[in-house]
């Protein structure tokens, strides 16, 4: 394709029309000699007329859903505002004529120039005298004298033209490298053209991401799609080999491949991703330094893929519990499988294992324990191992020795199922003087309970103050569990 960046000069354009030069007189027979004729009166030249652009070729209304920049000005693209109220040259002159000229009629719109706007003019009329067929499919958006040709010219047209998000062009058709497409640029961005892809504007966010990437030229090459407004107001923009998400006005934006990775997004709401299991991804999709992996981190999880295993979606505590292992390069390996239900809980499979986890607890008031509905919890432990905790099994406030101060001392309880793996029981002891609460001492034990333990905590006791206890346990079989109850009962100094 040529470059439509360069404009035929002025001085090309069709001259004007030269009066016809009057002739002499030959009616007269006499021998006489003619009588000298008054000269002619001078004739003003005709008016210029020039065909008004068809109605085919106006842009339509700008749509409903025109893309909104963001705040932030390094993800932004807009330059310019649109011009709602553009509208063709009516009647453009072919030649300069001062005095007689658009801009001479009209203000021009920054930051276009008295020169730009004439320029324009000219071209404008020119492109409509013209029965050329490179004339036919391009055309000129005054004041801005770029000559904007064939499918970009179409696509630009169809968004609203200069009213639209993109405003004015700022060039012709640019032929880009290795002759594989054409782009245009506009105030507030690009319109990218290719046979296979059609022609679509990217802006803002999209722009910046594609950017990232290398435009045209990298992985993602051209777009299929304009913007995509999704259910929940975030949107995507399709490419020949990946999209681009935006989820919110301010979001960076995050490109995913096409392939078996987006597949498993796609079937896990990934269109539509707003409120789905995974959401919206936050970052791009990466290669792992294994080198034969892939992963992409959404906002309600992740998704690895493997070239044995396939792609599996990683979420919630399971997902907690492999990262603290390492991911793919810890024990565990990849998932082999997505996530399914197991002994009222969730399980997934591993390379190198399961994890389960079981989410269900249940509040088990026991007599004489105060009734607060945090006073004893069971809490669940994955492969079936449950544990019950006590946050005050007993209390007191008394001398250590006798006739000594007084020492509270408050002992909390745990009964397992089985024992854990691993077990942290954290007892603290809490100090209330009417206004603030203040911690006084904390005990705490690493070893796993043997069905059933005891766990002690004491202070030195205030007058006219209360105490009371927060009993933390954290479990591991299978995946990390914890659970934090303070105690309902109080001690009185």
């Amino acid at each position: 394709m040529p470059d439509w960046t360069t404009l035929t000069p002025a001085t090309e354009a069709l001259p004007a029309q030269v009066p016809d030069t009057p002739r002499p007189d030959t009616s007269r027979t006499d021998a006489g000699p003619a009588p000298a004729q008054a000269p002619a009166p001078a004739q003003a030249p005709p008016a210029e007329t020039v065909a008004p652009l068809p109605a085919e070729l106006r842009p339509a209304p700008p749509a409903a859903d025109q893309p909104v920049p963001p705040d932030d000005p390094a993800r932004s693209s807009k330059t310019a505002e649109p011009d709602p109220d553009w509208h063709p040259t009516d009647n453009p002159k072919s030649t300069l004529v001062p005095g007689q000229m658009r801009s001479d009629r009209e203000e021009v719109p920054a930051p276009f120039t008295k020169e730009d706007a004439d320029k324009a003019e000219i071209a404008e009329a020119r492109l409509r005298s013209s029965r050329s067929l490179t004339a036919s499919s391009c055309q000129v958006y005054w004041p801005s004298w770029f000559e904007v040709c064939g499918a970009i010219r179409d696509k630009y047209n169809s968004l609203g033209g200069p009213a639209s998000f993109l405003s004015y062009p700022t060039s012709g058709n640019i032929l880009n490298p290795g002759g594989t497409g054409e782009r245009v640029t506009f105030a507030n961005g690009p319109i990218y053209w290719s046979a296979a892809s059609g022609a679509h504007p990217v802006v803002n966010s999209f722009l910046h991401r594609w950017g990232v990437h290398g435009y045209e030229a990298g992985w993602l090459k051209y777009p299929t799609t304009d913007e995509v407004v999704l259910p929940d107001g975030g949107r995507r923009q399709e490419f020949q080999d990946g999209a681009i998400y935006v989820a919110f006005q301010n979001a960076i934006g995050s490109a995913i491949r096409n392939g078996p990775l987006r597949d498993k997004y796609n079937s896990v709401g990934g269109l539509a991703p707003g409120g789905t299991l995974l959401g919206y991804p936050i970052q791009d999709q990466i290669g792992l330094p294994d080198g034969q992996g892939q992963m992409d981190r959404f906002e309600r999880g992740v998704i690895y893929w493997h070239p044995s295993h396939g792609a599996h979606p990683v979420t919630g505590p399971i997902l907690e519990a492999w990262s603290a292992t390492g991911y793919e390069s810890g024990s565990y390996g990849y998932p082999t499988g997505d996530e399914f239900p197991f002994n009222g809980g969730v399980r997934q499979d591993f390379q190198g294992g399961a994890i389960e986890w079981n989410p269900n607890w249940s509040i088990d008031l026991l007599e004489g324990i105060p009734s607060a509905p945090d006073a004893r919890r069971q809490q669940a432990v994955p492969d079936s191992i449950s544990c019950q905790m006590n946050p005050y099994k007993s209390g007191a406030a008394e001398p250590i020795v006798p006739g000594g101060p007084l020492w509270v001392t408050i002992v909390a309880e745990v009964g397992c199922s089985y024992p854990p793996d691993v077990w942290i029981a954290t007892l603290t002891l809490w100090e209330y003087d009417g206004s603030t609460y203040r911690e006084v001492n904390q005990t705490v034990d690493n070893t796993p309970p043997d069905y059933y333990d005891e766990y002690a905590v004491a202070a030195p006791c205030k007058p006219l103050h209360q105490y009371h206890v927060e009993f933390e346990a954290q479990g591991f079989h299978g995946n990390w569990d914890s659970e934090v109850v303070n105690s309902d009962a109080q001690i009185y100094c």
